[in-house]
């Protein structure tokens, strides 16, 4: 999966969007980096977007506050789609 990523150049985009919120500051760079990261668990599958960014914190060399809100982001996504907030077909069954 981290090799087709690569292949088509989505890890050095990921790699280079790291490294700007990096420049945010670090209550900004971590707002932005755990929020999105959490849209984009809801919008793929946890394991890809996992694998996906522990790879891109290596190749960033990302450490303290952006690391961690990358791995907040992958577990608070998931946790939004096992309890029905976004993206859970099971609420829609619920309120049909």
């Amino acid at each position: 999966m981290v090799d087709a990523m690569e292949s088509v150049g989505a890890m050095q985009q990921t790699k280079d969007w790291l490294t700007w919120a990096q420049t945010l500051g670090p209550t900004s760079g971590t707002l932005i980096t755990g929020f999105a990261v959490g849209v984009a668990n809801n919008l793929v599958n946890n394991l890809p977007l996992g694998l996906i960014a522990g790879s891109t914190l290596q190749a960033a060399h990302a450490k303290g506050l952006i690391a961690d809100a990358v791995l907040i982001g992958v577990d608070l996504g998931t946790e939004s789609l096992n309890h029905g907030f976004a993206g859970d077909h099971s609420m829609a069954d619920r309120l049909a």
